[in-house]
């Protein structure tokens, strides 16, 4: 069955909130957190784009610092014993782009490129992210080679919240669809079950390319419209591999 995409939102608390919740003392997303990975796409064979949000804490100034590394590694020197180690890993520094909106998270988008092949095609690799402080791994599958996508239109529907009646929704769809429209990515706040069940239609007439995205995660992290651009920008990079045009509209917009 179709059922909802769920991105990894690996959220990272700073060691200051650690100690304090050993202590009995709870962090919050509000007031702790400072390093969102919302998802991550891989560009190539030896690059990787993340995808987040970057909480500005009081006192805390100027742009996130982030670093990457893989969990590969090469035999330690040494060790008579017969065991091998891994090497430590070798951090390299992000590319980092910003958007501000003066909440207390911002969209970030960082890129790390190595110098030698480290996502192949049919694997997964755990990187380790590292911002001010805060290490966390999430999870990057391989490359997969393919050539450019020469038609097809996908349509981008983020801040999907509030009811939306099937047939309001269906209207929409068929409309796009009518002009060329080949596929639909849908964020949804909510989770309902007829919007689920639409899609469910879509995939057995084989008429259209549904996907649906959990965005509920989302509201842990105050930000500008719920995360409105970095939902747009995680569609642009899911939809460039399948359709040549990009489309970003609402239920109540019809080109």
């Amino acid at each position: 069955d179709l059922v909802y995409t769920e991105l990894q939102w690996v959220d990272a608390f700073p060691p200051d909130c650690h100690a304090n919740a050993s202590a009995g003392h709870q962090c919050h997303a509000e007031t702790s957190v400072f390093l969102v990975v919302a998802d991550t796409f891989t560009l190539s064979e030896d690059s990787v784009a993340i995808f987040g949000m970057w909480g500005k804490r009081r006192r805390q100034h100027g742009d996130p610092v982030i670093q990457c590394a893989t969990e590969h590694g090469s035999p330690a020197q040494g060790g008579g014993n017969g065991t091998s180690q891994k090497a430590a890993a070798a951090f390299v520094t992000a590319s980092v782009y910003m958007i501000r909106f003066f909440d207390p998270f911002n969209w970030f988008e960082a890129v790390c490129r190595w110098t030698t092949p480290v996502f192949p095609p049919r694997s997964s690799t755990y990187i380790t992210i590292k911002g001010s402080a805060v290490v966390k791994k999430v999870l990057v599958r391989g490359f997969e080679p393919r050539p450019e996508p020469t038609s097809g239109l996908a349509l981008c529907l983020s801040q999907f919240h509030n009811e939306i009646s099937e047939r309001v929704l269906v209207e929409f769809l068929e409309y796009y669809r009518a002009l060329g429209a080949t596929e639909a990515l849908i964020y949804d706040f909510d989770l309902r079950f007829h919007i689920l069940r639409v899609a469910r239609e879509y995939q057995r007439r084989r008429k259209f390319r549904l996907t649906l995205l959990n965005w509920a995660p989302v509201q842990r992290y105050p930000s500008y419209c719920r995360g409105q651009v970095l939902a747009l920008n995680d569609c642009f990079m899911r939809a460039r591999r399948t359709s040549r045009y990009l489309l970003q509209v609402d239920l109540d917009e019809f080109v």
